[in-house]
């Protein structure tokens, strides 16, 4: 449910009864998302301290296979280009009206 700042204040309990039963209360300000109040039990869940790497470690991939090829084709040419323009610089820098 979404709570206007000002009904977040004056129905605090209910928002605080509903974060326990019905799940996430969103506070709003001019029609923006500013808070999320949880239940201290959602709080845990989300802040359990997996790691992402613990997180991929545990993933199911048995089998998949991961190819670095495209990314690294891609790192590749993007430090050609960056190469290429450091050296358009420099040869700016030495010769500013070339």
């Amino acid at each position: 449910m979404k709570w206007r700042i000002q009904e977040a204040k004056a129905r605090f309990n209910e928002m605080v009864e509903r974060a326990r039963t019905e799940g996430a209360q969103t506070v709003i300000r001019r029609d923006e998302p500013v808070a999320v109040l949880v239940s201290i039990d959602e709080y845990r869940r989300l802040r359990s301290g997996k790691s992402f790497k613990t997180l991929l470690a545990s993933a199911p991939l048995r089998g998949v296979e991961i190819r670095r090829s495209v990314i690294a084709r891609a790192s590749q040419k993007a430090r050609k280009e960056s190469m290429q323009v450091n050296v358009e610089f420099a040869a700016i820098e030495h010769d500013p009206e070339a």
